[in-house]
């Protein structure tokens, strides 16, 4: 497998990391988006597993992540995030021009995944979605909630960090020490960013009837960082075009666990069985 980075230019004129896992002839190009707080660097296992069966792999660290410009955990509107899915579209080897295309998002990358496919009707083939953020699964504090909302209007780009077990992300207690000395991992949130997500997490919900790709949401029973139940509701919304699979006793990073490999057959499997050619 040859891995490329490079950096792209965002509308705004950020510098974004861009990255692409290849090998010749491919059958499809998955276009991955990360989660809150990391970057893509965490996924070139998972980048390597689909390369090894014919599904080339682009990415990008999105705004305020890993190695690209912005502050951290910030965004002015959530538009950006769509924006910078748009540039990362782009940015896709005209060699795939030809090629089914899969859109991958974990977590708030599944947010933003399910956003973009449902409010830009990009011409994809596929939609996955790992433990997305569209609900958490506790809310906040009601005297925590009134103050974001006052620090929302006040100072919107006022970050901090979220108080965060790493250990509630995977059991693989060797993923855990990786993730612990990663310096490009960061645990920051502003109030526009937390309040643009609740909104795009709503979003998601009332809107299912935008959904038109064949889908495959994914979670966790054990899952403390998103809420599996809102992935459950909105996959009987979506019934007609969406597959749910429930992973019983895994965590929140499924493509991390200590039975990753299963959890990735299980997408690889899926893929080839609903993959159209004939649609590109």
């Amino acid at each position: 497998m040859k891995t490329e980075s490079y950096n792209i230019l965002s509308v705004d004129g950020l510098k974004l990391h861009f990255i692409h896992w290849h090998l010749p002839n491919p059958k499809a190009i998955l276009v991955l988006i990360h989660g809150i707080g990391e970057h893509s660097g965490r996924y070139n296992y998972l980048a390597s597993r689909f390369v090894a069966v014919g599904i080339n792999v682009v990415s990008m660290d999105y705004r305020g992540h890993g190695l690209s410009e912005g502050k951290r955990g910030h965004i002015n509107s959530y538009s950006e995030l769509l924006n910078d899915i748009n540039t990362l579209f782009k940015e896709i080897p005209l060699e795939y021009k030809n090629l089914p295309i899969i859109l991958y998002g974990h977590s708030m990358g599944g947010n933003i995944a399910l956003n973009y496919t449902m409010r830009m009707c990009p011409s994809i083939n596929l939609l996955i979605a790992t433990s997305p953020w569209i609900r958490l699964p506790r809310q906040i504090p009601t005297w925590l909630n009134f103050f974001a909302k006052i620090l929302n209007k006040i100072y919107p780009s006022f970050t901090q960090r979220v108080t965060f077990h790493s250990s509630e992300l995977t059991h693989d207690l060797a993923v855990l020490e990786e993730h612990g000395q990663d310096n490009l991992n960061h645990g920051f949130i502003s109030p526009r960013m937390y309040f643009e997500m609740c909104k795009s997490g709503n979003y998601i919900l009332k809107n299912s009837e935008k959904l038109k790709n064949k889908t495959l949401l994914m979670h966790g029973t054990l899952d403390c960082i998103t809420s599996s139940k809102a992935t459950e509701e909105f996959s009987l919304k979506t019934k007609n075009f969406s597959t749910f699979k429930l992973w019983d006793g895994m965590f929140h990073e499924l493509h991390n666990e200590i039975e990753k490999d299963v959890v990735i057959d299980y997408v690889i499997d899926w893929i080839f069985k609903n993959i159209n050619y004939d649609c590109v």
